[in-house]
């Protein structure tokens, strides 16, 4: 079992470098990265699921560099690629191609093959003679069957139906019709149209009048093809050979026939008669006008040696349920076989299906498990068990509505749900798809690493959760290495929390000078106790002020919470509270244990801040420093501030504003200067600096999001200004 994997990976997606080892040895823990908007996450994780198809990832934007990517055991030897799954962030469209594998009884479905299988075979010696016979490669089955009036996977049952007519050879005058040319799609098409519909009306009243007139045919009791089918059977029986005659009645009187050969002759003259009748022919040449297209030429060419069909045109379907009988009338040998070892069969496969249908399947646990644990409107099933289960067809899910108002459950199929649910409900079903593919991973037993993409991003909070319980019985599964990456640190913190993880395998993401490092995660689930744990260093001193102020706020300490505000903003007084200010008033909110030893002394709070911004810019970007980016952003908002004052020359508009001070600067500075430039910093700054200095948004998770080199570029920007 691997424990450990190597990472090397080189110009993929915008990812410059990288190259982590990833440990799996502390009980298989799993893998939590936290990375950043824009960061490194998409395109990691669309390289790993590059690598799992065997393809190469590249670099888009600059496709003439080089890119390499490697996923190494323990002993240096590259994974294979089916070693690695992916779970994307969202994909609607993904429907899981493992459904089918996750067979509940191979000794059921065993015993079920073992009944069936001399059934199959019959079945395929009849579908041999009888796709020959029409014409056919494939669909013969689903043909025959809407042709009898039954649904297309009930052919066995379909054949059943005709068993009394095919016996007694009804229809057999059609068994030299092809079928394929007989019913073209183009050919059915054209026999849709009106004007074709009328004529072969006419003509099969012309048709049925002829055959009134007739020396010895009777219209709708014997007709030419009826007298062929007598002749034949006299001929196969030997009648003339006995020494027999045939009497023909004809409008004249009767006529002996003592041979095969008269007999014959004398069907095939008055056949004709009728079929070259000129009226006949009149009304056929008005629709060979319209037989361009090569179908409908061998249609027409089908016509002319079976002229006797035109009738049986005005009723297509009728027409085809004859053709296939007449079919079957000449294999009977093999439909009596298929039909009588069905029979004999039929008993043992219900009993079958019956145990099919009672037995606990994958499938179930995987249904019940969504079920129980998803919030959405509906509850999933599947409808075809038994055929399932014993292999005869996939599993086809099917989703059950139930009406709170009592009525019926309605069942709708999966092309169906898009119109009905939300976004959230949509993604949920991904979310099934996915732990269908994990099943099978898991009864296979294959030995795979499994990335997951931001999976339960825009997920409600419970069918958040949902996941993430989910992705905590996938860390049990022994051959499974599960690997979480996100850009949403609640989640992140929840996925620690929730899976115990710890470091080395707690990673933040962060952006170095041509390459992307993990830095194993100093935060801990509460940066601010790291802080107030440190509070001897005068970082942590003024990283710890929006804390200590919000807290003050809470609390009602109004005299707390205004001094500190005298921190965050530019007042007449803020210059002058220094860090044993700052101690004493900490002192008053925090307990001892926290506030002995804080940093102290009469140096300006805000002048060090300054300070503290200069060292941050010119130190290399920390992608993942949030101490650094709560000071940063406390610099800004100072220096927007000191700018705006001292452009205005107003002091006491400054100091008369107790609410929303930056923005009420900006927009007085907006309505006395004309100063783009200096405006679209400004903009930035309301944009960018609010919530990274108020710990009461996700314990500073909007700050975390940020990318520091904009903090970076803003202060610099700023200050250029006051200079």
């Amino acid at each position: 079992m691997t424990t450990r994997y190597q990472l090397k990976m080189q110009h993929c997606y915008g990812i410059p470098a990288l190259n982590h080892e990833f440990t799996f040895e502390n009980n298989n823990m799993p893998v939590a990265i936290y990375a950043p908007n824009g960061l490194m996450k998409t395109s990691l994780a669309r390289s790993f699921k590059d690598f799992s198809k065997g393809q190469a990832p590249s670099d888009l934007v600059y496709p003439e560099r080089a890119s390499s990517f490697q996923v190494l055991d323990e002993n240096g030897e590259q994974i294979p690629n089916d070693a690695v799954f992916v779970v994307d962030s969202i994909n609607e469209k993904y429907s899981s191609a493992k459904m089918s594998t996750l067979l509940a009884s191979e000794e059921l479905k065993a015993e079920y093959d073992e009944v069936f299988n001399s059934v199959g075979l019959k079945r395929e010696a009849l579908l041999k003679v009888l796709k020959k016979k029409a014409g056919m490669t494939k669909g013969i089955e689903e043909a025959f069957s809407t042709a009898v009036g039954l649904p297309q996977n009930e052919f066995l049952t379909a054949l059943g139906t005709v068993e009394r007519e095919v016996k007694k050879d009804a229809y057999a005058q059609y068994s030299d019709i092809t079928y394929k040319v007989l019913f073209d799609p183009k050919v059915v098409e054209l026999l849709d149209d009106d004007e074709i519909q009328k004529l072969i009306s006419q003509y099969s009243e012309v048709y049925d009048q002829l055959l009134e007139e007739s020396q010895f045919f009777k219209r709708g009791v014997f007709n030419h093809t009826n007298a062929g089918l007598v002749a034949k059977n006299l001929k196969d029986n030997g009648w003339f050979r006995g020494g027999h005659t045939v009497t023909l009645k004809t409008g004249d009187g009767v006529i002996e026939i003592s041979n095969e050969a008269e007999l014959g002759a004398q069907i095939e003259d008055e056949k004709q008669r009728i079929l070259t009748d000129k009226t006949l022919g009149d009304m056929f040449a008005k629709v060979d006008g319209k037989l361009s297209t090569k179908p409908l030429q061998l249609f027409r060419e089908h016509l002319l040696e079976h002229p006797y069909l035109v009738p049986e045109l005005h009723d297509i379907n009728a027409l085809k349920r004859r053709v296939w009988i007449g079919y079957l009338t000449t294999m009977k040998s093999e439909f009596v076989a298929l039909l009588d070892e069905y029979d004999a069969s039929v008993e043992k496969l219900k009993g079958i299906v019956v145990k099919a249908e009672a037995e606990l399947t994958h499938w179930e646990k995987v249904i019940s498990k969504f079920n129980k644990r998803f919030t959405v409107p509906f509850k999933v099933g599947v409808k075809n068990k038994a055929d399932a289960v014993l292999g005869i067809e996939g599993p086809q899910i099917e989703f059950i509505f139930k009406d709170t108002d009592g009525n019926a459950d309605r069942r709708m199929a999966p092309d169906k749900l898009s119109q009905v649910l939300s976004n959230g409900e949509r993604r949920a079903l991904y979310i099934l798809n996915i732990i269908f593919e994990v099943e099978a991973l898991t009864n296979a037993q294959h030995e795979t690493l499994l990335v997951v993409d931001d999976i339960a991003d825009s997920f409600d909070y419970k069918n958040k959760y949902a996941i993430i319980e989910y992705l905590k019985d996938i860390s049990r599964v022994d051959h499974f290495h599960l690997m979480v990456l996100t850009h949403n640190f609640d989640f992140y913190r929840t996925v620690k929390g929730r899976l115990n993880v710890f470091n080395p395998n707690k990673l933040i993401a962060g952006r170095f000078e041509n390459e992307i490092r993990f830095q194993g995660d100093s935060m801990g689930d509460n940066p601010i106790g790291a802080w107030t744990g440190a509070l001897d260093d005068p970082k942590c001193m003024v990283g710890c002020i929006p804390f200590v102020r919000n807290l003050a706020e809470y609390s009602g300490d109004n005299e707390t919470f205004t001094s500190l505000t005298n921190l965050l903003h530019v007042k007449a007084a803020s210059d002058a509270v220094t860090f044993d200010d700052l101690k004493t008033v900490f002192q008053g909110t925090l307990s001892p244990n926290m506030t002995n030893d804080c940093y102290s002394g009469d140096e300006s709070v805000l002048v060090k801040v300054t300070s503290m911004c200069g060292d941050i810019i010119d130190a290399p970007l920390d992608e993942v420093e949030l101490l650094d980016k709560v000071i940063l952003s406390m610099g800004i908002r100072l220096a927007t501030e000191r700018f705006i004052i001292s452009k205005l020359a107003d002091p006491n508009f400054a100091n008369g504003i107790a609410k929303r001070q930056t923005s009420k600067l900006i927009k007085q500075y907006d309505r006395e200067n004309d100063d783009e430039v200096a405006m679209a910093l400004f903009e930035q700054v309301l944009l960018m600096t609010p919530e990274n200095i108020h710990m009461n948004s996700f314990m500073f998770e909007p700050i975390l999001d940020m990318a520091p080199m904009h903090l970076h570029d803003l202060y610099r920007g700023i200050t250029a200004l006051n200079n």
